[in-house]
C-alpha cells in the first residue's frame, strides 16, 4: 500500500457501532507515513429483493 495517503470507507451505523470500521482505521492510522481517513456511514445496509413468493424450477 505504497503511496497511498486518502481511504474513504463506506460503510453503515451498524458496522461503526459493532467496531469493525475503528479496527480498520486504527490499522490505517498506525501505518507509516500519513493516512487520512473519511469515514462515510450514512448508507443503509443492502437488504436483499422481496420474493414474490413463487417457486422457481
Amino acid at each position: 500500500m505504497d503511496g497511498i495517503s486518502r481511504v474513504s470507507i463506506v460503510t453503515d451505523k451498524t458496522e461503526v457501532a459493532l467496531g469493525f470500521v475503528q479496527k480498520v482505521t486504527d490499522i490505517l492510522r498506525g501505518r507509516e507515513g500519513a493516512v487520512a481517513v473519511q469515514v462515510i456511514d450514512a448508507s443503509s445496509p443492502i437488504r436483499s429483493r422481496p420474493s414474490s413468493g413463487r417457486a422457481t424450477r
